[in-house]
């Protein structure tokens, strides 16, 4: 096992997706808030600076920045703050989708979907009130 591996399983287990019920009646000062959200978009920037280097599978790059997002998200509370979450995760997902298709050759074949479908079975939080059956797999 690679060091990039091992450094990818090691952030694996520091993400934490823990559900919250009281995540959006939390109350936050401006000043915090304002904080995520500068924090969120010193992220993309650093996401768009260095793009190549987290879509090289051979990184651990790309889970450190799951996970930093993961430790963001932990402060959200608002809807402003939410949708910027929601841009940051939108870029990950097609920096993934590119990663994939980086570690696609004759010999080892996998397709965008298959990795995804993957990774959420793995790694999905299971809820049976709150699963959405409606899955886009296209």
């Amino acid at each position: 096992q690679s060091q990039s591996q091992s450094q990818s399983n090691a952030n694996l287990s520091r993400l934490q997706f823990k559900k919250d019920p009281t995540k959006w009646t939390k109350k936050q000062s401006n000043l915090e808030r304002r904080s995520t959200r500068l924090k969120y978009r010193k992220l993309a920037d650093d996401t768009h600076e260095h793009r190549a280097e987290i879509v090289d599978p051979m990184t651990g790059v790309f889970m450190d920045k799951l996970v930093e997002q993961a430790s963001l998200y932990d402060r959200v509370c608002h809807p402003n703050e939410a949708f910027l979450d929601i841009q940051q995760t939108n870029a990950m997902s097609k920096i993934c989708v590119e990663q994939t298709s980086n570690l696609r050759n004759e010999e080892f074949t996998i397709t965008p979907t298959e990795y995804i479908r993957t990774m959420v079975q793995k790694f999905a939080i299971r809820d049976d009130e709150d699963e959405d059956e409606d899955v886009d797999d296209a």
